[in-house]
This record gives C-alpha cells, structure tokens and sequence, in this order.
C-alpha cells in the first residue's frame, strides 16, 4: 500500500496505450472517458483495471454494463484474466441495475465510493456513467462530479469513469458542462469515433 501512494502514474498494462495516454492515468486524479457508442471506453477501461491489478493497486469497479460473470468473460475475450483478483479480494466489483433504483443514483453512489475508498480501494471504475446521467438532474450530475473531484484530491481513491459522449438521451448540456468539473482536478480522455483512438 505505501508503494501505491508515492506512484504518480498507473500503467494500463499496453505500452501503445501509455504512450497516447502521457505514459498512463495519474495516480489518485479523476478521469472521465468519454466517446461515441462502441468506440472502445469501456475496453480502455479494462485495460487500465489490469494495468492497476498488475501492478499491485486495489480496485473496485462499479459497472451498470455487467454482471460479475458477463465481465469476467468478456475480460478474458481480451486475454485478461481477472478471476484470481477477484477470488483473492483485490479487485471488487458491483453489478448496479439504475433502472431498479427510486432513489438518487448519484448520491447512492458517491456513498459506495467513499465506502470503497475506507475499506482500501486506490481505484474506483465506474462502467458507464451513461445510464446515471439519463435519469438524474443535470445538477445532480455535476455535484457528484465535484465532490468525485473533491475526494481525489483529498487523497482518495482515483476514479476512471467511461462516459458516452455528446447526443444521448437528451443530456447534451450535462455532457458539456460536466469536463469542466471534471478536468480542473483531474484528467480527461476523449475518443475517436468509433476508431478507438485517443
């Protein structure tokens, strides 16, 4: 644990990656991925999970996307095999149905992260912000990303959150207004369309 606090990048384990990433994602900074439907956020986001879990770093993953199961297959698709992190408690991951809740999604989840950071976790994935964003108000939306901000830099746990870009179910406006909350503590990742590319 004290070697994770003195690091400054995580490696995503894929040097191509790194090298068009500034050589990885800072160490405890909030980062929003964003990009078109299937242009590669949540695939990015898997590859920075192993480069996290390779070198040593807790993690845990939110993920509206995913079962347990679903996930660990579609890693292990890509040649990541993320089953022994699991076992061995390294890695938690945390299925959420958005659709299912009647209650406010972002402070429900704020309150999960926060948990996750006091019982270890020196990364948190969220997989995909998406369906969050579509259900809360716009200014709900932009809280939970100032005190996401907040927590990192108060020295918590760092947060990659994939995100679909511009265009999507009448959020455009959160879109815009969210990287500037986003990016004054932390970083931002933008994708190509549909290329994959940073």
């Amino acid at each position: 644990m004290e070697e994770a606090k003195t690091r400054t990048v995580i490696s995503s384990g894929n040097r191509e990656i790194d090298d068009k990433m500034g050589g990885g994602v800072p160490f405890g900074s909030l980062t929003l991925i964003e990009g078109d439907s299937h242009s590669g956020k949540s695939v990015l986001s898997q590859q920075m999970m192993w480069g996290s879990l390779s070198e040593g770093v807790r993690l845990s993953f939110f993920t509206t996307e995913n079962t347990v199961k679903s996930l660990v297959k579609q890693m292990q698709s890509l040649d990541i095999d993320v089953l022994d992190y699991l076992l061995l408690g390294k890695m938690r991951l945390y299925p959420m149905e958005i659709a299912q809740s009647k209650e406010d999604v972002f402070s429900l989840l704020l309150q999960a992260i926060r948990a996750e950071g006091q019982r270890g976790a020196e990364m948190i994935f969220v997989d995909a912000l998406t369906p969050c964003i579509t259900v809360a108000p716009a200014d709900a939306t932009l809280r939970f990303f100032e005190q996401c901000k907040r927590l990192c830099s108060d020295g918590g746990a760092g947060c990659p959150f994939p995100c679909r870009g511009p265009g999507f179910a009448g959020a455009d406006h959160v879109v815009v207004r969210c990287p500037s909350a986003v990016t004054h503590g932390g970083s931002r990742r933008a994708f190509g369309q549909n290329d994959g590319s940073v």
